[in-house]
């Protein structure tokens, strides 16, 4: 069993990293990145596979939005395809795992795609995603991770409204200090 400081630690890495590079900071997407190495352990360790798996193709994409040039989100609609692959792999998940946790795994795939890609489009689907995901875990009585993920759909509702509001503000160009607005 995963010793329960491990998995607050892997919190409060992912919800600081998410914050962070969710309002424009770039150093949020390595910290991010810590949190869901730790969470990819604790998440194979509660024998929920496609969580550990996900956590580690966050990690994988975390790479990707840490070699961004900047942490910029723009309008991206095409990036909703991501979401669409969803449907078939959601299918093959759930012939090997369980459907809450295959199905959850491949919209949060979808999501994270659209998220390392800079899609704006992203915030909104992390929102429904993230709740979900917090039942889910609270009918598992993980409450640990469930009460986090509420965190996390706070976290996305706030970047929707940043980001939709530096879009209208500066359209879809970044600011001169290379921040992106933020």
């Amino acid at each position: 069993m995963t010793p329960l400081w491990l998995e607050w630690l892997a919190c409060l890495l992912a919800l600081t990293g998410v914050a962070a590079f969710s309002h424009g900071r770039r150093w949020g997407w390595g910290v991010a990145l810590a949190g869901s190495l730790v969470y990819s352990a604790f998440w194979l360790t509660r024998g929920w596979p496609g969580q550990a798996c996900l956590q580690a193709i966050y990690a994988a994409t975390q790479l990707w939005g840490l070699g961004r040039p900047e942490t910029r989100f723009r309008r991206r609609p095409r990036l909703y395809l991501w979401l669409l692959l969803a449907l078939p792999l959601g299918v093959l998940l759930s012939r090997v795992w369980n459907p809450i946790d295959a199905w959850l795994t491949a919209w949060a795939l979808g999501a994270q795609l659209m998220t390392s890609g800079g899609a704006l489009e992203c915030w909104r689907p992390w929102v429904v995603i993230d709740l979900l995901t917090a039942l889910a875990y609270a009918r598992d009585g993980v409450w640990s991770a469930a009460l986090p993920m509420c965190g996390f759909a706070a976290l996305a509702v706030s970047a929707d409204h940043y980001w939709r509001r530096q879009v209208s503000v500066h359209g879809d160009e970044p600011k001169q200090d290379g921040t992106g607005g933020g």
